[in-house]
């Protein structure tokens, strides 16, 4: 389908090998939530993972936080802090290639390398990122706050569904239906 292309697409960069990798396992791209990396066949993040053997475990705690993230150094900068950790332990992690940090922005130097950051990380620590980016998103953006929400959550959670079911409400009402659909609403309800 055209929607599994496109995120195919975005997730490799196109790279060929990456595509031809992933396209192998079609039944884990159904699994993905848009926003998140996919999940990223053991050879490729094996090479990532070699890429970043160098970097201290809190490095890696920072990369996780950029990973679970959306590019955005302010939010990352506070829910580093709010987990104890230095958000400059990303220079480090620019020194080795696998982000660039410009204009307020923290970028992979690929997606999968993104997506194998993330996947390599125990779920438990993932959640624990997830709830700090939530507190640290800005007041107004209840969107994001409730995407990262929904990841912390371990089991039914009313605070995440009722944050999903506002953002629900704001993109049906705004006419964005598809995402609606997948925070929630539209099952029935729209």
């Amino acid at each position: 389908p055209a929607a599994a292309l496109t995120q195919v697409h975005r997730a490799t960069g196109g790279n060929p090998l990456a595509v031809i990798a992933l396209i192998a396992e079609p039944d884990r791209l159904r699994e993905v939530t848009p926003g998140v990396p996919v999940p990223v066949p053991a050879r490729i993040a094996a090479w990532f993972a070699r890429r970043a053997a160098g970097l201290d475990p809190d490095t890696h705690r920072v990369l996780l936080v950029a990973a679970a993230g959306d590019g955005d150094l302010a939010v990352m900068a506070r829910a580093c802090a709010a987990l104890g950790l230095d958000v400059g332990g990303l220079a480090a992690a620019e020194r080795a290639g696998l982000v660039t940090i410009r204009s307020g922005r923290v970028e992979f130097a690929h997606p999968l390398a993104r997506a194998s950051v993330y996947a390599a990380a125990d779920p438990g620590d993932r959640r624990t990122v997830h709830r700090a980016l939530a507190t640290s998103v800005p007041e107004g953006d209840v969107d994001r706050r409730a995407w990262h929400l929904a990841h912390a959550a371990f089991g039914p959670d009313d605070t995440a569904a009722a944050a999903l079911e506002t953002a629900g409400d704001r993109a049906a009402s705004r006419g964005a239906h598809a995402v609606a659909r997948l925070e929630g609403r539209d099952l029935g309800e729209v």
